[in-house]
């Protein structure tokens, strides 16, 4: 997610530049070298947990709201969804669509 990797191309690294720009203004509390080694959507929830003392299903629930407005798609590991473009994804309600909230239950 915000991790750079070597060899990445200065478009990516940019991008994820922006990206932790984005999460500090979402989670001032959360500092640069605690966002820089995050690589996951679940690490990210964990951190925003810590520093915020939401729950972990509050910080879902604000995680996946904050990916939403950046035009991510959330975290679906390496089984047939995370094979599909992201094309598909965004025509399939993508982050236009609505998070439904299961954690909860």
């Amino acid at each position: 997610m915000f991790s750079s990797k070597n060899g990445e191309s200065r478009g990516a690294s940019l991008h994820k530049t922006l990206l932790r720009a984005a999460a500090r203004t979402e989670w001032p509390s959360i500092g640069p070298s605690e966002l820089a080694p995050v690589k996951t959507e679940n690490e990210l929830v964990a951190v925003v947990s810590a520093k915020t003392g939401r729950t972990l299903a509050e910080a879902t629930v604000e995680v996946r709201r904050w990916m939403q407005r950046q035009n991510m798609r959330p975290d679906i590991g390496t089984g047939f969804l995370a094979r599909r473009p992201v094309s598909r994804w965004e025509n399939e309600g993508g982050a236009l669509g609505t998070f439904i909230d299961k954690s909860a239950t």
